[in-house]
């Protein structure tokens, strides 16, 4: 059930409503716990202290009610502030962004914050009485000013956040740091001893003795439980193939896998295969760590658009990305197969590869960039830098095929003869470093070769 309860947390936590309804609970906490205190020994104390405001209850009463509208008040501009920050966001920078800034904390806390805060004073101003049993709540009343002013400076912060929030450099730190995050669960550290691949480890009849177990719905792949698949097939004495992955599209009915072998695939085994695999109306990325590399994308596509023509966003896009392709180059390659204690294998994975990652991360801008020469300088750059963190085959032959892509796309492009002039020196800078670590490297070029 790990897999579900991940992406119900991330559900809630990206949520406008989460964290501020945890705050409003903790106002109304509050002031029973600070009425209680009133209506007990301490407020004699509190009346006998100098500092403190000591008014009536008429003018208690009139505090509270002016607060609590001035602060309802307040809470509408935020929300419409916030709503409206939202809106210049999707417009400029892509839709599929709106939940890095729903997971925003400080605008989560500054909505719960008001609105716990109105809620709090709601609940003293009843409690004052006026009369001949007149009773003011001298500790809630203190309290709640002290709300007050924490909730001006916390205004006064979240202005300034959201001038910040806004800006296509912020906005493309705060994914890339959220994708390096989800580089550690899918990418094992570079030092995790080798497993044999899925395709060695899979018996040879397992297509033909394999029988397809369907998803019970339809939508996006939000996460798959590994460990239930696993202890599921491990009880059964079955292996199990995932031909599906997180952010993968799947229609009802449709095959998500198949399990080995077949005569053991009833249907309550595949409606518990079923089971284990999220499903939800949009990609998420939980699990999916091609979600922040399609945002990030996305930034550079549309600031490449010509309605915004903005070449500098695209370019903080592009080294972003060679960041995140680096980080994944020290690592070892994303798991394959889950092992159950006994050694054997039980679940094979269809994960991401290199060379689909390298793809993602440059192929579109360099498609949607062709007629640049700052994007098509700043891709050939970032395949440099990317040279020097080659450790295996694949790497070299990904990073070989993105070049001369690349330079296809240089030599076809319109302009001047010293601009092609300076990305041919670029493009032959690139090829000596490749063909240099072919040279130094002995089993890269022998397993190259192999491979072709």
């Amino acid at each position: 059930m790990r897999a579900q309860f991940d992406y119900v947390r991330y559900l809630l936590l990206t949520s406008f409503w989460f964290l501020p309804g945890l705050m409003v609970l903790v106002a109304v906490g509050l002031a029973f716990a600070t009425l209680y205190l009133d209506y007990g020994r301490v407020v004699e104390a509190v009346e006998e202290a100098p500092w403190v405001y000591t008014p009536s209850a008429e003018g208690a009463r009139e505090l509270l009610s002016t607060t609590a509208g001035s602060l309802i008040t307040v809470t509408s501009l935020v929300f419409s502030m916030t709503l409206v920050t939202l809106t210049l966001a999707s417009n400029q920078l892509g839709p599929r962004l709106l939940r890095t800034f729903m997971d925003d904390r400080v605008n989560q806390i500054v909505l719960g914050t008001f609105s716990g805060t109105f809620i709090y004073h709601l609940l003293i101003l009843r409690s004052v009485r006026t009369g001949v049993e007149e009773f003011v709540p001298l500790v809630s009343l203190a309290f709640a000013q002290i709300m007050v002013v924490a909730s001006v400076l916390l205004l006064i912060y979240f202005i300034h956040h959201l001038a910040l929030s806004i800006q296509a450099d912020t906005v493309i730190a705060r994914v890339a740091e959220d994708l390096e995050q989800a580089i550690g669960t899918l990418f094992p550290p570079a030092d995790t001893p080798a497993r044999l691949p899925a395709a060695s480890t899979m018996a040879p009849d397992f297509e033909s003795r394999g029988a397809p177990f369907p998803v019970q719905g339809s939508g996006y792949v939000q996460a798959i439980d590994f460990q239930l698949l696993c202890d599921m097939a491990t009880a059964h004495d079955l292996a199990i193939r995932l031909d599906r992955r997180p952010g993968d599209f799947v229609v009802a009915n449709g095959p998500a896998g198949r399990i080995y072998p077949s005569g053991r695939a009833d249907s309550e085994i595949c409606k518990a295969a079923s089971r284990a695999i999220v499903l939800g109306q949009a990609r998420t990325p939980t699990q999916d760590i091609a979600f922040y590399v399609k945002a990030l994308n996305e930034i550079a596509l549309r600031a490449l658009s010509p309605g915004i023509n903005d070449v500098f966003t695209a370019l903080t896009c592009i080294d972003r990305l060679g960041e995140f392709l680096a980080a994944v180059m020290k690592r070892s390659p994303a798991q394959e197969v889950y092992w159950d204690d006994k050694g054997n294998p039980r679940i094979f994975l269809f994960p991401v590869t290199f060379d689909e990652l390298l793809d993602a991360c440059l192929g579109e801008i360099r498609r949607a960039g062709s007629r640049q020469l700052a994007v098509i300088a700043r891709l050939l750059g970032t395949l440099e830098a990317l040279a020097d963190f080659v450790r295996v085959p694949i790497h070299l032959e990904s990073l070989q095929a993105q070049l001369e892509a690349l330079a296809g796309v240089a030599r076809n492009a319109s302009l001047e003869p010293l601009d092609h002039a300076s990305l041919e020196n670029r493009i032959a800078r690139v090829e000596a470093k490749l063909t240099d670590l072919r040279r130094s490297h002995p089993a890269l070029m022998a397993d190259s070769d192999d491979a072709g």
